[in-house]
């Protein structure tokens, strides 16, 4: 090759080689809908176990009511999860898939609206192999589930049929020779997750006289090897999937959660001897640990509990994951009869800074509510006549709100017409303290700032007002 052909060569690799990393995937996506509705998207980057780099996230441009178009810088081939909302607040129909894109992807989906509501992708005429059988593998699972739902298997061997039929629709994907490595990966951890799933759904089915069986044990021991797959952890289900493995494995039914910190002990032990990854091992201990925070109820035992909690804590290798999880267990002591109001900040409607103690020398009755939680808001009208059969005698009634907008919350208050002492606590400090998993959660503290009730009747039990009038001897 002559020096300035060979010159012009090298420029063109060169400038062939810019252009590709540099390329833009775009998506194009195309909505079959019989009337206009709002429409919302939102792509995110699906990450291996190895990756250490934060996941890229961008929401897409409507082009109209109809359409959205996005454009993605990306260097690299790789998984994203595509999320879809359909229709206002009143009436959503949400809607999610996998794709697989490249630098030089230019992907169309067509997606339409069944009577139902529900959403769908025509993925047979995605051209793209590895998009098409992403989204048609979902397609085929969620059809398996809907299926199950209407006309659920009534012994093992059908049960047995069900869950084999996950791994027939991902071997006959599987098959084709066109997909790319991570495509096969995650179809593959697709599988496994609604196989195990599956499984822990009609356990009954595979249990003889209360024990056990053997094969049923094998069965869930079936996705252990799947836990070596690198994106195993984009499935919600797989950390609960695994400890329904731990909790066979030490005699307990797939789904018990109360168990003691000598179960909790054994099944870390044997998470360890698997080999898996850390971050595994962290999130399967993080989970085991947090589910005996909500159920522990402090004791006089409870320092000797918090050294014990501490020890199996310590077994998880990230260190501010482990000091979160400790962090729980000590806010525990806040639930304990007498225990001290816990020194959090909140703020009232006008944004001033409050603190309970400013309540101290009457009895305080904390109402924690929210905006979105209805059985909070059927209990409004009781907690208001609560207050006025109460007005003028040694009581103060505290609402605090665990709304993450303020403008909710004062939408709401307008709304329900309240008044009186109603604080915001955005970050739900004052809930994570006191251990509270649900609202409404009612409180009662002595006027020394004492806890009395950890958690008080609802407002329309008649048990709410014998209880407060035992409290000012009325």
């Amino acid at each position: 090759m002559q020096p300035i052909l060979k010159k012009i060569f090298v420029i063109c690799l060169m400038l062939g080689g810019w252009y590709t990393s540099h390329a833009d995937a775009r998506i194009e996506g195309i909505f079959e809908l019989d009337h206009n509705k709002n429409i919302s998207v939102l792509i995110k980057e699906i990450l291996p176990l190895s990756a250490t780099l934060a996941p890229l996230e961008e929401k897409a441009t409507l082009l109209d009511s109809k359409r959205f178009s996005m454009e993605l810088k990306i260097k690299k081939p790789g998984l994203f999860s595509l999320y879809i909302i359909v229709g206002d607040e009143a009436n959503k129909s949400p809607y999610s898939a996998t794709i697989y894109l490249t630098p030089q992807s230019n992907l169309k989906l067509y997606f339409f609206q069944e009577e139902s509501a529900s959403i769908h992708c025509r993925f047979a005429v995605i051209k793209d192999p590895s998009t098409r059988s992403l989204v048609m593998m979902q397609e085929r699972i969620n059809q398996l589930m809907r299926n199950s739902f209407y006309n659920p298997p009534s012994n093992a061997m059908q049960a047995k049929a069900y869950l084999d039929s996950f791994y027939k629709a991902s071997d006959s994907l599987l098959a084709q020779k066109k997909l790319a490595s991570p495509v096969k990966k995650y179809i593959d951890a697709m599988a496994a997750q609604s196989f195990q799933s599956g499984l822990y759904q009609y356990a009954k089915l595979f249990i003889s006289e209360k024990q056990y069986t053997s094969e049923y044990l094998m069965l869930a021991a079936k996705i252990l090897p799947k836990y070596k797959n690198p994106f195993i952890l984009s499935f919600s289900a797989s950390i609960q999937n695994l400890i329904g493995y731990l909790n066979l494995k030490i005699g307990m039914a797939p789904y018990a959660s109360n168990k003691s910190l000598e179960q909790i002990e054994k099944q870390i032990q044997i998470l360890k001897e698997q080999g898996f990854d850390k971050r595994i091992n962290n999130q399967t201990i993080q989970s085991l640990l947090n589910n005996y925070v909500m159920r522990y109820k402090a004791t006089e035992n409870f320092e000797k509990d918090k050294e014990a909690f501490f020890k199996l804590a310590d077994k998880i290798e990230d260190t501010n994951m482990a000091t979160v999880v400790k962090d729980a267990f000590s806010n525990l002591k806040y639930t304990i009869k007498g225990a001290d109001i816990p020194p959090v900040v909140l703020v009232d409607k006008e944004g001033n800074n409050v603190t309970l103690d400013q309540f101290r020398g009457r009895y305080i009755f904390i109402d924690l509510w929210a905006s979105w939680c209805v059985p909070c808001i059927k209990m409004t009208p009781y907690v208001k006549q609560l207050e006025k059969n109460y007005e003028g005698k040694n009581i103060v009634f505290i609402a605090i709100s665990i709304d993450a907008s303020k403008e909710s919350w004062l939408k709401k208050m307008l709304e329900l017409k309240l008044d009186g002492h109603q604080l915001l606590d955005q970050n739900s400090e004052f809930a994570k303290k006191l251990n509270v998993s649900g609202i409404p959660h009612y409180l009662i503290y002595s006027p020394e700032g004492k806890l009395l009730i950890y958690k008080a009747d609802m407002p329309d039990s008649p048990k709410l007002k014998q209880a407060i009038d035992g409290l000012l001897n009325l």
